[in-house]
């Protein structure tokens, strides 16, 4: 008999927890007449609901002058932390000005915000009223709340560990919080950094480009052809933490050591704009050539492409660096249309000889950008090379068909070991070692997660020696910072192909086709939209199991079996 799925069944999640209350505000209502209370309070409500709205937020409720946001519902996103966290600032930055506006004396108003990360069981449609989320990390929150300083926002330690690439954060202090046994390593926020910066994160972990040596042969000998012939465009494809953003810091490397001029875009899946990445292109091309101001742009372009020819060029790249609308892109004739890629990549030509493009996450792209960099590959002299995530497989047969595509595998074991001695030389055991090989399945982003949370924990300590273990470790866990990337993934699945993930991760990696049926999970539809995307291989013929199929990436069943809640998980077992 098939196990029939629980209509509203909890899950359990990876979410990040806001906690904010106004300080000193009983003080300030003794000073003020009630209607003035009123109007402060609801001006800081409102405050609270633009930042949570604005950054993604769930506003799950307000208890009198606190305020509670989750970060991670109802989908998962890679960056539910990070938005936490700039919902924090801007909420401080809120309070200040309203201080300031409505003339209040600046020691009387202040707020304090906590922000934690952690596992949560998520209520799928609470009553009005009720909680969205619950476990401990609510709780924390809440405490951290408390400590933080006036105006100050205190994060625990795995929203610290999972922002600490783009905000200054202080130096992590143990707090004795009311009502936890142990005491929590904490670190207040600071400024957001103007970038994100990985190294930062990593802080002393630090380790070269291991096992990427055949796939740098490959974009080497491309480099070279293009530099005398004609465009080529390669579509790096793997799974999140493979490595895709490193083997591109390579290639930078690389041509810039050749004297090619290297242009660098990101595609953000919040951006205003579908063209903003190309924006990036050219400020990069800006900043590499050291042009300033549009006088200098139109002339450097005019001395490259003739006056009349560069009027246009200059006009259509200097309106990207000025907000380009979307609107009128999506409207005009396809002649319009291609005029202006024309014009973009005839103006970033203009300004080297030979170049690369490098563009990471086209997996968040719209079919005008890749249509773009398509269009961009048909002169000389330019290497496009992109980083995808394996969805574009099933997106976009187009632009896979009309490029090549270099699938990045897995590192091996022996060069997950050596990642894991460089970045912390002896100082785990080979048995551990092999542990955390076989643990991460190759991913390298599931390593430097891993011993960056226990650098943050305090089990890893670096002494002038060198790196050393503090205490025998039991298991090596899934990182939070990685099954929020994973989670993120299995959200972005069509309903079916999430549900196979979910429902088949109890039978294992490799599951029986007859399973499915079973256990509730619609089988065909789910499965077909899984292979589309390279994320389930098969069926295989298994002399056990019969007709099976294998979820390619291991971190991903990890995570499809971690959001099933223990009711669940029990009754799928049956």
């Amino acid at each position: 008999m098939p196990v029939e799925a629980v209509q509203g069944e909890l899950e359990r999640r990876i979410v990040t927890v806001l906690f904010c209350d106004l300080a000193g505000f009983t003080s300030l209502s003794e000073q003020l007449d009630a209607e003035d209370v009123a109007i402060v309070q609801e001006a800081y409500f409102d405050a609270v609901r633009h930042a949570v709205g604005r950054h993604g937020g769930a506003l799950e409720k307000f208890i009198g002058d606190a305020a509670v946001a989750v970060f991670g519902v109802p989908n998962a996103g890679e960056q539910d932390a990070e938005r936490g966290v700039r919902c924090a600032l801007s909420v401080v930055g809120a309070i200040e000005q309203l201080a300031a506006r409505l003339e209040l004396d600046g020691t009387t108003l202040h707020v304090r915000v906590g922000v934690n990360t952690g596992e949560a069981v998520v209520h799928p449609a609470p009553a009005p009223g009720d909680a969205m989320v619950t476990g401990d990390v609510v709780n924390t929150a809440a405490r951290l709340q408390a400590a933080a300083p006036l105006n100050g926002v205190l994060l625990g330690p795995e929203t610290a560990l999972a922002v600490a690439h783009i905000v200054e954060l202080d130096q992590a202090v143990e707090f004795e919080l009311k009502g936890k046994a142990e005491p929590v390593r904490a670190a207040c926020a600071g400024v957001l950094l103007p970038e994100p910066e990985r190294e930062r994160a990593m802080g002393a972990l630090a380790a070269p480009t291991i096992g990427r040596a055949e796939e740098l042969s490959l974009i080497a000998l491309a480099l070279d052809e293009c530099a005398a012939g004609p465009t080529r465009r390669l579509t790096v494809i793997a799974p999140p933490g493979t490595g895709k953003s490193r083997l591109l810091d390579e290639v930078a490397a690389l041509a810039s050591a050749r004297g090619t001029a290297v242009r660098r875009a990101r595609v953000r899946p919040d951006a205003l704009s579908a063209f903003r990445p190309v924006g990036e292109l050219v400020e990069s091309a800006l900043a590499s050539t050291g042009l300033n101001g549009d006088d200098e742009v139109r002339g450097a372009l005019a001395e490259a492409l003739g006056i009349e020819r560069s009027v246009v060029v200059a006009d259509e790249l200097l309106a990207l660096l000025g907000g380009f609308e979307d609107g009128v892109a999506q409207e005009e004739a396809e002649a319009r249309r291609s005029a202006r890629f024309a014009a973009w990549s005839t103006g970033l030509a203009a300004l080297a000889a030979t170049e690369v493009w490098l563009v990471e996450d086209l997996h968040w792209s719209g079919k005008d950008y890749r249509a773009f960099l398509a269009s961009a590959t048909e002169g000389e002299g330019r290497l496009v090379v992109c980083t995808s995530r394996p969805s574009l497989l099933e997106t976009d047969d187009e632009w896979i068909s009309g490029g090549e595509i270099l699938e990045l595998e897995p590192l091996s074991s022996e060069s997950t070991a050596e990642l894991v001695r460089a970045l912390v030389g002896d100082a785990l055991s080979s048995e551990l070692v092999s542990r955390i090989a076989e643990r991460s399945e190759g991913n390298p982003l599931f390593v430097e997660e891993l011993l960056r949370s226990w650098v943050g924990s305090g089990l890893l300590e670096q002494s002038p020696s060198g790196w050393r273990l503090r205490r025998t470790v039991d298991e090596v866990e899934l990182p939070s910072t990685v099954q929020s990337v994973y989670a993120a993934q299995l959200d972005d699945l069509p309903d079916s192909a999430r549900s196979v993930i979910r429902r088949a991760s109890v039978a294992g990696r490799r599951f029986p086709r007859d399973v499915l049926g079973v256990l509730g999970a619609d089988e065909t539809e789910g499965v077909t939209a899984l292979q589309r995307r390279g994320l389930v291989h098969g069926p295989f013929v298994d002399d056990l199991l019969g007709e099976s199929f294998v979820i390619r990436h291991a971190l991903l069943r990890d995570v499809g079996y971690a959001s099933l809640s223990r009711a669940e998980r029990a009754r799928l077992h049956v």
